[in-house]
């Protein structure tokens, strides 16, 4: 695939409030994420996300939301 893959997830939950409660400001955006085989599973090898959570909102490249 060229492009990659685009993901889009809203309104997750926020655990950090006691008891948890639906967040509607969350907003993640993956876009043309590109995917390599790794072991049994993918690993992601590019894309951009544009994030909104936690009073957090930015644009970056996926890798740099990735765990060595």
């Amino acid at each position: 695939m060229k492009k990659g893959y685009s993901v889009l997830l809203k309104k997750g939950t926020n655990t950090t409030r006691n008891p948890p409660v639906l967040d509607k400001k969350t907003k993640i955006s993956i876009r043309t994420m590109t995917l390599v085989p790794s072991g049994p599973g993918w690993r992601p090898t590019g894309g951009s996300i544009d994030y909104q959570f936690l009073g957090q909102k930015g644009k970056a490249s996926l890798l740099d939301f990735m765990v060595p």
